[in-house]
C-alpha cells in the first residue's frame, strides 16, 4: 500500500511526499534536507538553519511511524519542528 506524509510549506500550502522507495534522508546543508528515492529522484526541503538536524530526525521518525501503522492508514500529517519554506522534487 502506498503511503504519504503531508506537511505545510510556507506560502505553498500542504504538500505531500511519497514514502515508497525512500533510500536516504540526509541533512545536505544546515538549510536543506534531502529525501532520496530508488528511482533516481530526490525531494529537497528548504528551511531555516537547522544545525541539530531536527528536520531530518523528525521526518525520519514520522515516516517510520507511518510505515509501522495499520495498512489502512495511507497518510499522516507531519508537523516539522522548523517551517519548511520550499520543496522541490527533481532527478538526481
Amino acid at each position: 500500500m502506498e503511503k504519504y506524509i503531508k506537511f505545510a510549506v510556507t506560502a505553498k500550502g500542504t504538500q505531500t511526499l511519497s514514502l515508497s522507495d525512500v533510500t536516504l534522508i540526509e541533512c545536505q546543508t544546515t538549510t536543506s534536507t534531502h529525501v532520496h528515492y530508488q528511482v533516481a529522484q530526490k525531494a529537497v526541503l528548504d528551511h531555516a538553519a537547522d544545525a541539530g538536524q531536527t528536520i531530518r530526525e523528525s521526518l525520519q521518525n514520522a515516516m517510520v511511524a507511518l510505515h509501522q501503522s495499520d495498512w489502512k492508514q495511507t497518510s499522516a500529517d507531519w508537523i516539522p519542528p522548523i517551517a519548511i519554506t520550499d520543496v522541490l522534487v527533481s532527478p538526481l
